[in-house]
């Protein structure tokens, strides 16, 4: 099945944002913060307004690259992905909450566990970079329709982030949840540490920091 890799901006929000639902629909992380399973009607719709409201934050500004995957055969989008700059994650690109000044958190979703979440993922970050948490670029998100997950779309998405990271001669960090863990190592990355949060969840649930070596263009590459 042959994919398209383009350019995505925060006018890509609306169709983009239900392929974040439906990759994270069982994650334990998503679970706490709400059950889209369980919403209502009118819940749905607000959720919906949050997370547009909240990607297109993240997908607007300086050093913020976003790709989309369609399916060639279709039209239909197959997931994305976004990559920060050094530069954009200093300046506060990569927090879990950006974007919600815009628009009221909907109360049935659980803000206190996400503000939460943030201080624990600043101390993580921290604590396996040292110094270096503000010179690597950041995959912040990394989102496979289910219809289309296990046929190289995380892939294809993360070669087009690599390209950037390369030329600019610097390494790609991101956090994993336990199900796309073994993804990133086949795509290059390698496990730096390890964040129990079984306490906030359900079951189980370990994030992964990994990280993925910058790799110099070849001798004698076009410039």
């Amino acid at each position: 099945m042959p994919f398209e890799i383009a350019k995505a901006t925060s006018a890509d929000a609306e169709a983009l944002t239900p392929i974040g639902v439906a990759a994270f629909l069982t994650d334990g992380l998503n679970l706490r913060i709400g059950d889209p399973r369980t919403f209502t009607p009118e819940q749905t719709r607000e959720s919906e307004a949050w997370r547009q409201t909240r990607f297109k934050a993240r997908a607007d500004g300086l050093g913020k690259f976003w790709f989309k995957a369609i399916d060639s055969e279709t039209g239909r989008i197959a997931g994305y992905s976004g990559i920060f700059t050094p530069e954009s994650v200093k300046a506060g690109a990569a927090s879990l909450n950006a974007g919600d000044g815009d628009i009221e958190i909907p109360a049935f979703l659980d803000r206190a566990f996400m503000d939460v979440m943030e201080e624990r993922m600043k101390g993580f970050k921290g604590s396996v970079l040292g110094e270096r948490k503000e010179q690597v670029w950041y995959v912040p998100s990394m989102a496979v329709h289910p219809d289309f997950q296990g046929k190289g779309v995380a892939g294809k998405l993360l070669a087009a982030e690599f390209e950037l990271a390369d030329e600019d001669g610097q390494d790609v960090y991101l956090e994993s949840t336990p199900v796309a863990r073994q993804m990133y190592q086949r795509a290059g990355f390698e496990a730096i540490g390890k964040l129990d949060l079984s306490d906030l969840t359900a079951d189980e649930y370990f994030l992964t920091a990994m990280l993925r070596k910058a790799k110099p263009k070849p001798s004698g590459a076009a410039a």
